[in-house]
Protein backbone atom coordinates (compact mmCIF):
# COMPACT_ATOMS: atom_id res chain seq x y z
CA UNK A 1 0.00 0.00 0.00
CA UNK A 2 1.64 3.20 -1.29
CA UNK A 3 2.43 6.43 0.99
CA UNK A 4 0.02 8.24 -0.57
CA UNK A 5 -3.21 5.92 -0.52
CA UNK A 6 -2.24 5.08 3.27
CA UNK A 7 -2.37 8.98 3.74
CA UNK A 8 -5.66 9.07 1.88
CA UNK A 9 -7.12 6.71 4.16
CA UNK A 10 -6.62 8.58 7.14
CA UNK A 11 -7.91 11.46 5.90
CA UNK A 12 -11.18 9.79 5.03
CA UNK A 13 -11.57 8.35 8.53
CA UNK A 14 -10.34 11.14 10.57
CA UNK A 15 -13.14 13.40 8.15
CA UNK A 16 -16.22 11.25 8.89
CA UNK A 17 -15.48 10.63 12.56
CA UNK A 18 -15.60 14.76 12.63
CA UNK A 19 -18.75 14.87 10.33
CA UNK A 20 -20.62 12.47 12.82
CA UNK A 21 -19.13 14.30 15.76
CA UNK A 22 -21.03 17.29 14.63
CA UNK A 23 -23.90 15.84 13.73
CA UNK A 24 -24.18 14.70 16.95
CA UNK A 25 -26.98 12.08 15.42
CA UNK A 26 -26.17 8.26 15.52
CA UNK A 27 -28.25 6.91 12.17
CA UNK A 28 -25.98 4.43 10.76
CA UNK A 29 -27.26 6.10 7.59
CA UNK A 30 -24.98 9.18 7.81
CA UNK A 31 -22.02 7.50 8.80
CA UNK A 32 -22.17 5.59 5.16
CA UNK A 33 -22.80 9.32 3.68
CA UNK A 34 -20.13 11.23 5.18
CA UNK A 35 -17.60 8.16 4.66
CA UNK A 36 -18.81 8.52 0.82
CA UNK A 37 -18.50 12.12 0.95
CA UNK A 38 -14.78 12.26 2.19
CA UNK A 39 -14.23 9.04 -0.13
CA UNK A 40 -15.23 11.24 -2.84
CA UNK A 41 -13.65 14.06 -1.92
CA UNK A 42 -10.26 11.92 -1.87
CA UNK A 43 -10.53 11.10 -5.35
CA UNK A 44 -10.92 14.74 -6.20
CA UNK A 45 -15.04 14.60 -6.90
CA UNK A 46 -15.96 17.96 -4.96
CA UNK A 47 -19.86 16.38 -4.10
CA UNK A 48 -21.64 13.04 -3.90
CA UNK A 49 -25.31 12.58 -5.73
CA UNK A 50 -27.53 11.34 -3.51
CA UNK A 51 -29.25 9.28 -6.34
CA UNK A 52 -26.79 6.86 -6.07
CA UNK A 53 -28.34 5.80 -2.73
CA UNK A 54 -31.91 3.82 -2.46
CA UNK A 55 -33.50 5.77 0.10
CA UNK A 56 -32.60 9.24 -1.39
CA UNK A 57 -35.69 11.00 -0.47
CA UNK A 58 -35.24 9.78 3.20
CA UNK A 59 -31.38 10.67 3.39
CA UNK A 60 -32.01 14.15 1.94
CA UNK A 61 -34.43 15.10 4.53
CA UNK A 62 -32.36 13.57 7.09
CA UNK A 63 -29.34 15.72 6.06
CA UNK A 64 -31.87 18.73 6.39
CA UNK A 65 -32.45 18.30 9.61
CA UNK A 66 -28.98 18.87 10.66
CA UNK A 67 -27.52 21.64 11.68
CA UNK A 68 -24.64 21.78 10.21
CA UNK A 69 -25.97 20.97 6.59
CA UNK A 70 -27.60 24.14 4.92
CA UNK A 71 -28.48 24.94 1.35
CA UNK A 72 -25.70 27.52 0.91
CA UNK A 73 -27.70 30.68 2.06
CA UNK A 74 -25.99 30.30 5.28
CA UNK A 75 -22.41 29.52 6.52
CA UNK A 76 -22.59 25.75 7.62
CA UNK A 77 -20.39 22.72 7.23
CA UNK A 78 -22.07 21.04 4.28
CA UNK A 79 -24.34 22.11 1.72
CA UNK A 80 -27.01 19.97 0.09
CA UNK A 81 -27.78 21.65 -3.07
CA UNK A 82 -29.68 19.91 -6.35
CA UNK A 83 -29.27 17.01 -4.86
CA UNK A 84 -25.40 17.22 -4.66
CA UNK A 85 -23.68 17.03 -1.33
CA UNK A 86 -21.08 19.56 -0.66
CA UNK A 87 -18.46 20.46 1.50
CA UNK A 88 -19.07 23.84 1.76
CA UNK A 89 -16.04 25.15 0.44
CA UNK A 90 -16.24 23.12 -2.76
CA UNK A 91 -19.98 24.23 -2.74
CA UNK A 92 -18.44 27.75 -3.01
CA UNK A 93 -15.52 27.35 -5.28
CA UNK A 94 -18.56 26.19 -8.20
CA UNK A 95 -21.01 28.75 -7.45
CA UNK A 96 -17.55 31.64 -7.29
CA UNK A 97 -16.18 29.86 -10.76
CA UNK A 98 -19.74 30.06 -12.72
CA UNK A 99 -20.80 33.22 -11.41
CA UNK A 100 -17.46 34.76 -12.36
CA UNK A 101 -17.18 33.36 -16.13
CA UNK A 102 -20.95 34.00 -17.02
CA UNK A 103 -20.61 37.35 -15.71
CA UNK A 104 -17.65 37.94 -18.19
CA UNK A 105 -19.40 36.18 -20.80
CA UNK A 106 -20.26 39.25 -23.02
CA UNK A 107 -19.32 41.27 -25.82
CA UNK A 108 -17.05 44.08 -25.42
CA UNK A 109 -17.40 47.40 -27.38
CA UNK A 110 -15.17 47.32 -30.49
CA UNK A 111 -14.88 48.38 -33.62
CA UNK A 112 -16.11 44.98 -35.29
CA UNK A 113 -15.33 45.60 -38.81
CA UNK A 114 -11.51 46.20 -37.92
CA UNK A 115 -11.77 43.08 -36.07
CA UNK A 116 -13.14 41.27 -39.16
CA UNK A 117 -10.33 43.11 -41.50
CA UNK A 118 -7.53 41.93 -38.83
CA UNK A 119 -8.70 38.57 -38.83
CA UNK A 120 -9.45 38.16 -42.39
CA UNK A 121 -5.18 38.95 -43.21
CA UNK A 122 -4.20 36.30 -40.04
CA UNK A 123 -7.13 34.10 -41.37
CA UNK A 124 -7.99 34.33 -45.11
CA UNK A 125 -10.17 31.23 -45.10
CA UNK A 126 -13.12 30.66 -43.00
CA UNK A 127 -12.29 28.24 -40.04
CA UNK A 128 -13.08 27.37 -36.45
CA UNK A 129 -9.30 29.21 -35.55
CA UNK A 130 -10.86 32.47 -37.20
CA UNK A 131 -13.86 32.33 -35.51
CA UNK A 132 -12.01 31.67 -32.13
CA UNK A 133 -9.75 34.63 -32.90
CA UNK A 134 -13.39 36.48 -33.71
CA UNK A 135 -14.68 35.84 -30.38
CA UNK A 136 -11.29 36.75 -28.40
CA UNK A 137 -11.32 39.86 -30.35
CA UNK A 138 -15.12 41.28 -29.56
CA UNK A 139 -15.97 39.25 -26.35
CA UNK A 140 -14.21 39.22 -22.57
CA UNK A 141 -14.38 35.65 -21.78
CA UNK A 142 -13.19 32.68 -24.93
CA UNK A 143 -12.48 29.38 -24.46
CA UNK A 144 -10.54 27.56 -26.77
CA UNK A 145 -11.23 23.77 -26.56
CA UNK A 146 -9.16 21.37 -28.84
CA UNK A 147 -6.89 18.37 -29.16
CA UNK A 148 -3.21 18.47 -29.78
CA UNK A 149 -2.61 19.68 -33.11
CA UNK A 150 -5.61 21.30 -33.61
CA UNK A 151 -4.12 24.89 -33.66
CA UNK A 152 -4.70 26.53 -30.49
CA UNK A 153 -1.38 27.82 -30.10
CA UNK A 154 -1.20 29.23 -33.58
CA UNK A 155 -4.66 30.59 -33.09
CA UNK A 156 -3.25 32.53 -29.95
CA UNK A 157 -0.56 33.43 -31.45
CA UNK A 158 -2.80 35.22 -34.04
CA UNK A 159 -4.88 36.49 -31.71
CA UNK A 160 -2.14 38.28 -29.65
CA UNK A 161 -1.04 39.62 -32.80
CA UNK A 162 -4.34 41.17 -33.76
CA UNK A 163 -4.32 42.39 -30.26
CA UNK A 164 -1.77 44.64 -31.27
CA UNK A 165 -2.68 45.46 -34.58
CA UNK A 166 -5.59 46.72 -32.62
CA UNK A 167 -4.28 48.83 -29.95
CA UNK A 168 -1.43 50.61 -32.06
CA UNK A 169 0.05 51.96 -28.68
CA UNK A 170 0.84 48.37 -27.59
CA UNK A 171 -1.26 49.35 -24.39
CA UNK A 172 -3.07 46.09 -23.55
CA UNK A 173 -1.00 44.85 -20.67
CA UNK A 174 -0.80 40.81 -21.27
CA UNK A 175 -0.20 37.98 -19.18
CA UNK A 176 0.01 34.46 -20.18
CA UNK A 177 0.44 31.49 -18.09
CA UNK A 178 0.18 27.62 -17.93
CA UNK A 179 -0.55 25.48 -14.32
CA UNK A 180 3.11 23.88 -14.59
CA UNK A 181 6.82 25.20 -15.31
CA UNK A 182 6.56 22.18 -17.97
CA UNK A 183 3.77 23.97 -19.47
CA UNK A 184 5.15 27.45 -19.42
CA UNK A 185 7.91 26.50 -20.75
CA UNK A 186 6.44 24.67 -23.66
CA UNK A 187 4.22 27.55 -24.26
CA UNK A 188 6.60 29.38 -24.52
CA UNK A 189 8.96 28.07 -27.28
CA UNK A 190 5.94 27.77 -29.09
CA UNK A 191 4.87 31.51 -29.31
CA UNK A 192 5.92 33.17 -32.29
CA UNK A 193 9.14 35.61 -32.52
CA UNK A 194 7.73 38.03 -34.89
CA UNK A 195 6.15 40.14 -31.42
CA UNK A 196 8.57 40.06 -28.24
CA UNK A 197 5.54 38.26 -26.17
CA UNK A 198 5.98 38.67 -22.33
CA UNK A 199 7.51 35.20 -20.80
CA UNK A 200 5.21 32.65 -19.86
CA UNK A 201 4.74 32.20 -16.20
CA UNK A 202 2.42 29.58 -14.16
CA UNK A 203 -0.65 30.36 -11.88
CA UNK A 204 1.29 30.18 -8.85
CA UNK A 205 3.91 33.27 -10.00
CA UNK A 206 1.50 34.58 -12.08
CA UNK A 207 -0.64 35.32 -8.56
CA UNK A 208 2.23 35.61 -6.10
CA UNK A 209 2.18 32.60 -4.17
CA UNK A 210 4.04 32.94 -0.88
CA UNK A 211 5.01 29.29 -0.26
CA UNK A 212 5.94 30.33 3.79
CA UNK A 213 2.46 30.53 4.50
CA UNK A 214 0.42 29.32 1.33
CA UNK A 215 -0.73 32.86 0.41
CA UNK A 216 -1.32 34.93 -2.50
CA UNK A 217 -0.11 38.74 -3.29
CA UNK A 218 -3.04 38.87 -6.10
CA UNK A 219 -6.46 38.86 -4.70
CA UNK A 220 -9.91 40.95 -5.18
CA UNK A 221 -8.06 43.17 -2.92
CA UNK A 222 -5.01 43.70 -5.33
CA UNK A 223 -5.99 42.30 -8.47
CA UNK A 224 -3.62 41.88 -11.70
CA UNK A 225 -2.65 44.80 -13.47
CA UNK A 226 -3.31 43.39 -16.57
CA UNK A 227 -5.59 43.87 -19.65
CA UNK A 228 -5.58 40.66 -20.85
CA UNK A 229 -5.16 37.06 -19.20
CA UNK A 230 -3.81 34.17 -21.41
CA UNK A 231 -4.08 30.67 -19.89
CA UNK A 232 -3.09 27.52 -20.97
CA UNK A 233 -3.43 23.99 -20.38
CA UNK A 234 -6.68 24.08 -18.72
CA UNK A 235 -7.69 20.84 -18.09
CA UNK A 236 -4.85 20.48 -15.81
CA UNK A 237 -6.14 23.39 -13.79
CA UNK A 238 -7.90 22.48 -10.70
CA UNK A 239 -10.83 24.11 -9.08
CA UNK A 240 -9.42 25.81 -6.23
CA UNK A 241 -6.87 27.62 -8.38
CA UNK A 242 -9.33 28.71 -11.31
CA UNK A 243 -11.18 30.69 -8.04
CA UNK A 244 -8.42 32.39 -7.09
CA UNK A 245 -7.01 33.49 -10.74
CA UNK A 246 -11.03 34.89 -11.27
CA UNK A 247 -10.98 37.03 -8.10
CA UNK A 248 -7.48 38.20 -9.03
CA UNK A 249 -8.75 39.01 -12.28
CA UNK A 250 -9.46 42.88 -13.45
CA UNK A 251 -13.05 43.47 -13.90
CA UNK A 252 -11.89 45.39 -17.22
CA UNK A 253 -9.58 42.48 -18.13
CA UNK A 254 -10.49 39.98 -20.70
CA UNK A 255 -9.88 35.57 -20.19
CA UNK A 256 -8.42 33.28 -22.74
CA UNK A 257 -8.43 29.85 -21.88
CA UNK A 258 -6.81 27.09 -24.20
CA UNK A 259 -6.96 23.25 -23.46
CA UNK A 260 -7.98 19.54 -24.19
CA UNK A 261 -11.18 18.67 -21.97
CA UNK A 262 -10.70 15.31 -23.12
CA UNK A 263 -7.17 15.18 -21.24
CA UNK A 264 -6.78 13.69 -17.50
CA UNK A 265 -8.32 16.19 -15.16
CA UNK A 266 -6.22 17.94 -12.63
CA UNK A 267 -4.51 16.01 -10.06
CA UNK A 268 -6.63 18.47 -7.14
CA UNK A 269 -10.78 18.76 -7.09
CA UNK A 270 -12.79 19.12 -10.28
CA UNK A 271 -12.77 18.48 -13.76
CA UNK A 272 -12.72 22.50 -14.66
CA UNK A 273 -12.68 22.56 -18.66
CA UNK A 274 -14.65 19.13 -18.86
CA UNK A 275 -17.28 21.05 -16.74
CA UNK A 276 -17.13 24.39 -18.21
CA UNK A 277 -17.44 22.18 -21.93
CA UNK A 278 -20.31 20.20 -20.67
CA UNK A 279 -23.25 21.98 -22.31
CA UNK A 280 -21.78 22.24 -26.08
CA UNK A 281 -20.19 24.40 -28.48
CA UNK A 282 -23.44 26.01 -30.14
CA UNK A 283 -24.13 29.77 -30.32
CA UNK A 284 -27.23 32.24 -30.17
CA UNK A 285 -28.61 33.20 -32.87
CA UNK A 286 -27.82 36.85 -32.79
CA UNK A 287 -23.75 36.17 -32.48
CA UNK A 288 -24.38 33.59 -35.10
CA UNK A 289 -26.08 36.02 -37.84
CA UNK A 290 -23.18 38.35 -36.29
CA UNK A 291 -20.46 35.92 -37.24
CA UNK A 292 -21.87 35.07 -40.75
CA UNK A 293 -22.20 38.66 -41.83
CA UNK A 294 -18.84 39.55 -40.27
CA UNK A 295 -16.41 36.59 -40.92
CA UNK A 296 -18.54 34.47 -43.73
CA UNK A 297 -18.63 31.45 -41.15
CA UNK A 298 -21.74 29.36 -40.04
CA UNK A 299 -21.66 28.01 -37.37
CA UNK A 300 -24.50 25.93 -35.10
CA UNK A 301 -27.13 27.58 -32.77
CA UNK A 302 -29.11 24.03 -31.88
CA UNK A 303 -28.64 23.23 -28.47
CA UNK A 304 -29.49 23.75 -24.65
CA UNK A 305 -29.01 27.71 -23.95
CA UNK A 306 -26.29 27.88 -21.38
CA UNK A 307 -24.67 31.10 -20.10
CA UNK A 308 -21.15 30.59 -22.06
CA UNK A 309 -23.03 30.15 -24.93
CA UNK A 310 -20.75 32.47 -27.82
CA UNK A 311 -17.97 31.97 -25.60
CA UNK A 312 -17.16 28.13 -26.38
CA UNK A 313 -15.32 27.49 -29.45
CA UNK A 314 -13.82 23.79 -30.16
CA UNK A 315 -11.42 23.40 -32.99
CA UNK A 316 -11.73 20.40 -34.56
CA UNK A 317 -9.60 20.19 -37.57
CA UNK A 318 -6.34 18.40 -37.00
CA UNK A 319 -3.40 19.61 -38.50
CA UNK A 320 -0.61 17.70 -37.56
CA UNK A 321 -2.67 14.21 -37.50
CA UNK A 322 -5.08 12.21 -40.28
CA UNK A 323 -7.93 11.16 -38.06
CA UNK A 324 -7.95 7.91 -40.51
CA UNK A 325 -4.19 6.68 -39.54
CA UNK A 326 -1.76 6.40 -37.01
CA UNK A 327 -1.93 8.55 -33.54
CA UNK A 328 -4.53 10.23 -35.10
CA UNK A 329 -7.00 7.75 -35.52
CA UNK A 330 -6.40 6.25 -31.97
CA UNK A 331 -6.83 9.93 -30.81
CA UNK A 332 -10.19 10.66 -32.69
CA UNK A 333 -11.52 7.36 -31.38
CA UNK A 334 -11.19 7.90 -27.79
CA UNK A 335 -12.33 11.58 -28.03
CA UNK A 336 -15.38 10.22 -29.82
CA UNK A 337 -15.95 7.69 -27.36
CA UNK A 338 -16.09 4.41 -30.34
CA UNK A 339 -14.52 1.41 -30.57
CA UNK A 340 -10.25 1.37 -30.36
CA UNK A 341 -8.11 -0.86 -32.02
CA UNK A 342 -4.67 -0.63 -31.44
CA UNK A 343 -2.63 -2.09 -34.10
CA UNK A 344 0.42 -1.66 -35.94
CA UNK A 345 0.38 0.75 -38.72
CA UNK A 346 2.61 4.07 -39.97
CA UNK A 347 2.86 5.39 -36.88
CA UNK A 348 2.25 3.36 -34.31
CA UNK A 349 3.73 0.31 -33.04
CA UNK A 350 2.13 -2.82 -30.13
CA UNK A 351 3.72 -5.25 -28.37
CA UNK A 352 3.05 -7.60 -25.57
CA UNK A 353 3.85 -6.16 -22.17
CA UNK A 354 6.07 -9.79 -21.46
CA UNK A 355 8.50 -8.55 -24.21
CA UNK A 356 9.25 -5.10 -22.34
CA UNK A 357 12.84 -5.87 -20.61
CA UNK A 358 16.11 -4.09 -20.56
CA UNK A 359 17.38 -4.39 -23.83
CA UNK A 360 13.82 -2.87 -25.11
CA UNK A 361 14.21 -0.23 -22.87
CA UNK A 362 17.58 0.38 -23.45
CA UNK A 363 16.98 0.47 -27.80
CA UNK A 364 14.28 2.84 -27.28
CA UNK A 365 17.26 5.53 -25.78
CA UNK A 366 19.65 4.04 -28.30
CA UNK A 367 20.29 7.90 -29.73
CA UNK A 368 20.38 9.65 -26.46
CA UNK A 369 22.47 6.92 -24.49
CA UNK A 370 25.11 7.00 -27.56
CA UNK A 371 25.20 10.79 -27.27
CA UNK A 372 25.72 9.79 -23.44
CA UNK A 373 28.43 7.46 -24.46
CA UNK A 374 30.59 10.32 -26.74
CA UNK A 375 30.83 12.59 -23.56
CA UNK A 376 27.94 15.37 -25.73
CA UNK A 377 27.86 18.51 -23.17
CA UNK A 378 24.58 18.88 -21.35
CA UNK A 379 22.89 21.24 -23.59
CA UNK A 380 23.11 18.42 -26.96
CA UNK A 381 21.83 15.76 -24.43
CA UNK A 382 19.17 18.19 -23.30
CA UNK A 383 17.32 18.88 -26.48
CA UNK A 384 18.26 15.19 -27.46
CA UNK A 385 16.99 13.55 -24.61
CA UNK A 386 12.92 15.70 -25.39
CA UNK A 387 12.45 13.75 -28.13
CA UNK A 388 11.29 10.42 -26.48
CA UNK A 389 9.98 9.69 -23.01
CA UNK A 390 8.36 6.28 -21.59
CA UNK A 391 5.23 6.81 -20.02
CA UNK A 392 3.20 4.69 -17.59
CA UNK A 393 -0.07 5.40 -15.80
CA UNK A 394 1.46 3.86 -12.36
CA UNK A 395 4.38 4.68 -10.27
CA UNK A 396 4.38 1.43 -7.97
CA UNK A 397 4.82 -2.01 -9.75
CA UNK A 398 7.06 -4.04 -11.50
CA UNK A 399 6.03 -1.59 -14.62
CA UNK A 400 5.34 1.74 -12.88
CA UNK A 401 7.95 4.34 -13.34
CA UNK A 402 9.96 4.03 -10.26
CA UNK A 403 11.03 0.53 -10.99
CA UNK A 404 11.41 1.07 -15.13
CA UNK A 405 14.02 3.67 -13.97
CA UNK A 406 15.37 1.42 -11.79
CA UNK A 407 15.70 -1.15 -14.30
CA UNK A 408 17.29 1.27 -16.91
CA UNK A 409 19.87 2.40 -14.51
CA UNK A 410 20.76 -1.34 -13.67
CA UNK A 411 21.27 -1.97 -17.41
CA UNK A 412 23.58 1.27 -17.37
CA UNK A 413 25.44 -0.11 -14.75
CA UNK A 414 25.96 -3.15 -16.14
CA UNK A 415 26.92 -1.85 -19.33
CA UNK A 416 29.48 0.63 -17.16
CA UNK A 417 27.91 3.68 -18.20
CA UNK A 418 27.30 4.45 -14.72
CA UNK A 419 29.47 3.80 -11.90
CA UNK A 420 27.64 1.35 -8.98
CA UNK A 421 25.89 3.19 -6.43
CA UNK A 422 26.42 6.71 -8.43
CA UNK A 423 23.65 8.93 -7.77
CA UNK A 424 24.63 11.25 -10.57
CA UNK A 425 25.94 10.77 -13.72
CA UNK A 426 26.50 12.37 -16.79
CA UNK A 427 23.29 11.99 -19.28
CA UNK A 428 21.48 11.68 -15.97
CA UNK A 429 17.80 12.78 -16.56
CA UNK A 430 16.04 14.30 -13.52
CA UNK A 431 12.78 15.67 -12.55
CA UNK A 432 12.17 17.70 -9.99
CA UNK A 433 9.30 16.77 -7.79
CA UNK A 434 9.13 20.00 -5.14
CA UNK A 435 9.12 23.06 -6.13
CA UNK A 436 11.65 25.97 -5.18
CA UNK A 437 10.60 29.37 -5.73
CA UNK A 438 13.90 30.45 -4.70
CA UNK A 439 15.72 28.62 -7.65
CA UNK A 440 12.94 28.71 -9.42
CA UNK A 441 12.70 25.48 -10.37
CA UNK A 442 8.97 23.71 -10.30
CA UNK A 443 7.53 20.14 -10.30
CA UNK A 444 7.91 18.74 -13.38
CA UNK A 445 10.80 20.61 -14.71
CA UNK A 446 13.53 18.45 -16.43
CA UNK A 447 17.10 18.68 -16.40
CA UNK A 448 20.16 16.77 -17.61
CA UNK A 449 23.06 15.85 -15.14
CA UNK A 450 26.24 16.74 -16.54
CA UNK A 451 30.05 16.85 -15.24
CA UNK A 452 31.66 19.94 -15.70
CA UNK A 453 35.49 19.83 -16.11
CA UNK A 454 35.53 16.44 -14.26
CA UNK A 455 34.23 17.81 -11.25
CA UNK A 456 31.04 18.52 -9.42
CA UNK A 457 27.91 16.91 -11.03
CA UNK A 458 25.52 19.76 -12.29
CA UNK A 459 22.21 19.64 -13.68
CA UNK A 460 21.31 21.59 -17.28
CA UNK A 461 17.63 23.04 -17.35
CA UNK A 462 16.27 24.26 -20.28
CA UNK A 463 14.60 27.65 -20.38
CA UNK A 464 12.90 29.16 -23.99
CA UNK A 465 15.93 29.48 -25.78
CA UNK A 466 19.01 29.37 -22.97
CA UNK A 467 19.61 27.28 -20.10
CA UNK A 468 20.11 27.44 -16.84
CA UNK A 469 22.80 25.03 -14.32
CA UNK A 470 22.62 24.17 -10.98
CA UNK A 471 24.84 22.07 -8.81
CA UNK A 472 23.45 18.79 -8.26
CA UNK A 473 23.63 18.87 -4.76
CA UNK A 474 21.45 22.56 -4.71
CA UNK A 475 18.47 20.75 -6.69
CA UNK A 476 15.16 20.14 -4.21
CA UNK A 477 13.52 17.13 -4.69
CA UNK A 478 13.77 15.25 -7.72
CA UNK A 479 13.66 11.64 -9.05
CA UNK A 480 15.24 10.05 -12.27
CA UNK A 481 12.99 10.28 -15.51
CA UNK A 482 13.42 8.50 -18.20
CA UNK A 483 10.17 7.41 -17.37
CA UNK A 484 7.30 9.40 -16.06
CA UNK A 485 3.61 9.33 -15.36
CA UNK A 486 0.97 9.76 -17.61
CA UNK A 487 0.04 12.61 -15.47
CA UNK A 488 3.48 14.25 -15.49
CA UNK A 489 3.40 14.05 -18.78
CA UNK A 490 0.67 16.49 -19.41
CA UNK A 491 1.63 19.86 -20.78
CA UNK A 492 4.63 18.08 -22.74
CA UNK A 493 4.68 16.23 -26.27
CA UNK A 494 7.41 13.92 -27.35
CA UNK A 495 8.80 13.15 -30.71
CA UNK A 496 8.11 9.38 -30.00
CA UNK A 497 6.72 7.65 -26.80
CA UNK A 498 6.24 4.08 -24.78
CA UNK A 499 3.19 3.73 -23.12
CA UNK A 500 3.42 0.74 -20.76
CA UNK A 501 -0.17 -0.30 -20.00
CA UNK A 502 0.51 -3.21 -16.66
CA UNK A 503 -1.81 -4.65 -15.39
CA UNK A 504 -3.71 -3.19 -12.05
CA UNK A 505 -2.07 -4.23 -8.55
CA UNK A 506 -4.79 -2.33 -6.22
CA UNK A 507 -7.68 -0.90 -6.33
CA UNK A 508 -6.09 2.62 -6.72
CA UNK A 509 -4.34 1.73 -9.98
CA UNK A 510 -7.46 0.62 -11.18
CA UNK A 511 -8.95 3.70 -10.85
CA UNK A 512 -6.14 5.03 -12.86
CA UNK A 513 -6.93 2.71 -16.27
CA UNK A 514 -9.49 5.12 -18.52
CA UNK A 515 -10.25 6.44 -21.73
CA UNK A 516 -8.71 10.09 -20.59
CA UNK A 517 -5.77 8.52 -19.39
CA UNK A 518 -5.19 6.26 -22.49
CA UNK A 519 -6.10 9.52 -24.61
CA UNK A 520 -3.24 11.24 -23.04
CA UNK A 521 -0.71 9.12 -23.41
CA UNK A 522 -0.98 8.52 -26.71
CA UNK A 523 -1.55 12.38 -28.10
CA UNK A 524 1.65 13.01 -25.67
CA UNK A 525 3.25 11.54 -29.30
CA UNK A 526 4.20 13.99 -32.07
CA UNK A 527 5.11 11.60 -35.03
CA UNK A 528 5.89 7.79 -33.01
CA UNK A 529 3.96 5.81 -30.96
CA UNK A 530 4.91 2.40 -29.32
CA UNK A 531 2.67 1.02 -27.09
CA UNK A 532 3.23 -2.22 -24.26
CA UNK A 533 0.06 -3.19 -22.81
CA UNK A 534 -1.66 -6.15 -21.07
CA UNK A 535 -4.79 -6.93 -22.32
CA UNK A 536 -6.94 -6.69 -19.21
CA UNK A 537 -4.78 -3.06 -18.77
CA UNK A 538 -6.31 -2.19 -21.75
CA UNK A 539 -9.78 -3.32 -21.64
CA UNK A 540 -9.96 -1.34 -18.06
CA UNK A 541 -8.87 1.71 -20.08
CA UNK A 542 -11.62 1.45 -22.64
CA UNK A 543 -14.44 0.52 -20.53
CA UNK A 544 -13.83 3.44 -17.71
CA UNK A 545 -14.43 7.26 -17.92
CA UNK A 546 -12.68 9.53 -15.18
CA UNK A 547 -15.56 11.05 -14.00
CA UNK A 548 -16.10 13.06 -11.15
CA UNK A 549 -18.76 14.29 -9.51
CA UNK A 550 -19.61 18.14 -9.70
CA UNK A 551 -22.07 20.59 -9.96
CA UNK A 552 -20.37 22.94 -11.92
CA UNK A 553 -21.53 22.35 -15.60
CA UNK A 554 -25.31 22.76 -14.83
CA UNK A 555 -24.69 25.85 -12.82
CA UNK A 556 -24.20 27.33 -16.60
CA UNK A 557 -27.83 25.87 -18.01
CA UNK A 558 -30.26 28.33 -18.50
CA UNK A 559 -33.55 26.82 -16.69
CA UNK A 560 -36.26 29.30 -16.32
Amino acid sequence: MSRSYRTGLEIKKHLTRLLIRLSNNSDQRLFQVFSDLTQALTNQHSCIDLSRYNDVEAIRSLLLNLDIVGTGQTATPLVLDDGRLFLSRFYQYEQRVATRLSQLNRSIEVDERAVAETIDRLFPEPSRQKLAAFQALSRKLTIIAGGPGTGKTTTVNHILAALQTLVPDNSNRIAIAAPTGKAAMRLQDSLGDDVEWPDVTTLHRLLGYHPADGSYRHGPEFPLAIDVLVIDEVSMVDLAMMDRVLAALPPAARLILLGDPVQLPSVDTGNLLADICSNGFHYSPDFATKVRQLTGIEVITDGIPHRLQDALCELTKNYRFSPHQGIGRLAAALREDQQVELVDDDQVRVGDIDALDESTLMAFFDDYLAAVRRGEPGDVLTDLFASKRVLSPVRDGELGVIRLNARIEQALTDKNLILPGQPFYHGRPVMISRNDYNLRLFNGDVGICTAVNGTDARVLFRQGNSYREFLASRLPAHETCFAMTVHKSQGSEFDHVMLVLPQPHSPAQTQLLTREMLYTGITRARKQLTVNLDAEALALCLSQHNQRNSGLGERFRITD
